[in-house]
């Protein structure tokens, strides 16, 4: 009786890592995906030479979103 209650316990808080697991990393996934598409350049494959293009990239958008809004 006492190892099934083990059993059972144990089953129980690995199940439950799994799963909280798979949805913090879902939730993270979601939250860099908004940031990246929302407020911030996509550095993944940047360049020291483009620093001044990129720059002048973005300060561009936020004056045309500036004035949109």
């Amino acid at each position: 009786m006492i190892k099934k209650n083990y059993y059972k316990y144990i089953l129980g808080v690995t199940l439950g890592l799994i799963v909280t697991h798979i949805f913090w990393s879902y939730f993270i996934g979601s939250l860099t995906s908004f940031l990246y598409d929302s407020s911030i350049i996509n550095v993944r494959n940047y360049i020291d030479d483009e620093q001044i293009s990129l720059t002048q990239a973005y300060l561009n958008q936020k004056i045309k979103s500036a004035k949109n809004r």
